[in-house]
Parts: structure tokens; sequence; C-alpha cells
């Protein structure tokens, strides 16, 4: 008699991530095609790299929290799981000794203006993704250091190491091996992805999970470890 759909990340981009509940679960509260309701609660932006609009905010929130009435029922982590502490962050910077080429001038040719801009510009600079990239690989190097040196002192037991590009991966997953690293990636498959949680869950030799974001964002229990280490976003 009823239907209950259960996630911690409804919309984790934007606002029509929500159409496909909507439509199929609620049809009559959600009359528009998917086209329609992007549009209406979503600010698009022509991408030329893409050649098609992309999603660079939302809109009309109020009439999409009225359309939500009544459907939707939320539990905060604090509600539902008191015995966790309270989530901390904190940023540490890296100072590579060496940088890309590539990296050392991109200074020289971003435009002048305010930080959204500048941000903006990068989005749609077709170099932007190569830049990521090299970012990553810049900052491996002292991530694996700095996780070394924390790992062998103690101050952490176990630890989740998330990055985006396969070839950062690669470098974090030889840099940190000698701590039986295992890797989760969009390749391996789903009965090798779970003897990876597996191991890291309960082998005390088994000190690292690097995990492809996309690949282990769902699904994946790693509770083993308190602390996770975004070498990428």
């Amino acid at each position: 008699k009823r239907v209950w759909l259960l996630t911690g990340t409804p919309m984790p981009n934007h606002a029509a991530e929500l159409w496909p509940m909507l439509r199929g679960l609620w049809p009559e509260r959600c009359t528009l095609d998917y086209e329609a309701f992007r549009e209406r609660f979503c600010v698009l932006q022509w991408s030329e790299l893409r050649g098609d609009y992309k999603v660079v905010g939302n809109r009309n929130l109020p009439e999409l929290k009225a359309m939500l009435e009544g459907l939707f029922l939320r539990r905060t982590k604090e509600q539902c799981l008191k015995d966790l502490p309270p989530m901390r962050w904190e940023t540490l910077v890296l100072r590579p000794e060496r940088l890309p080429e590539e990296l050392v001038h991109l200074d020289e040719s971003i435009p002048e203006g305010d930080i959204e801009a500048t941000l903006q510009w990068l989005r749609d600079n077709e170099q932007f993704s190569r830049w990521r990239r090299l970012c990553g690989l810049a900052k491996a190097e002292s991530a694996v250091e700095l996780l070394a040196e924390e790992l062998e002192n103690g101050e952490l037991q176990k630890v989740v190491v998330t990055a985006h590009h396969l070839d950062v991966l690669k470098r974090l997953e030889l840099g940190l091996k000698a701590y039986g690293a295992v890797t989760i990636t969009g390749s391996v498959a789903a009965a090798d992805r779970q003897r990876a949680v597996d191991r890291f869950q309960t082998d005390p030799n088994c000190r690292v999970a690097i995990c492809q974001i996309q690949a282990s964002g769902v699904g994946i229990t790693l509770t083993a470890a308190s602390e996770v280490v975004f070498v990428e976003q």
C-alpha cells in the first residue's frame, strides 16, 4: 500500500535530479516532463565545450518546496545516529616541491576579476579538466608523505582517501601500498569491490582505502575509518 524511497542524497547535484522520483511515484503532483522541470527549477548555461546546456544553480525553490510538501520525510544525522561524534572538517595546505609546467604558467592566463568570474572562466575553459588532473598529481606526492607519517606514528589507524582521476589514484596506491591499501574504482567488478570493502573493514593490516569518488559514493560501508582525506573533489 505504501512505497518508501530511502536515500541520503535525493539531489546530490541539482534540483532536476528530483524529477525521476517525483514523476515516477507522484505524477499527479509533477506534471512537467524532464526538460520543462529542469528549465523551471534549474539555472542553465550554454557550454561550448559540451555543446549543450549545463546546470549551474537552482531557482524557484519555494515552488519546488511546495511541490515536495507531504512527500518527503527528512531526518538528519543528529536525529538518527546519536552515537556518532560531530563531523569535523580540517583544511591542510600541501606545498609540492615541483609543479607541472602548465600549472606554473596558469596564473598568467587567468583574467582578472572577482572570484566568481574567475571560477566561471575556469569552468568554461576547455583546458580546465586537464588542469584539475595536474593539480591532483601535484598534490598526490605530498598527500602520500603526510598520510604515511600519520599512519607510522599512530595518528591514523585507518583512513579513506578519495580522488577523481585514475592516474592520481594510481600514484596514491603506489605510495601507500606498504599499508595494505585497497583501491575502489569504476573498473573494479562488484564482487572484487565488496572483497576490498570487507578486507578494509576486518583486516587490521589493511589500513588505507583509496576510492574514486564516483565509484565509492553510494552503497559502500567503510566505517572502520573515522577520517577521510579528499586529495581531489
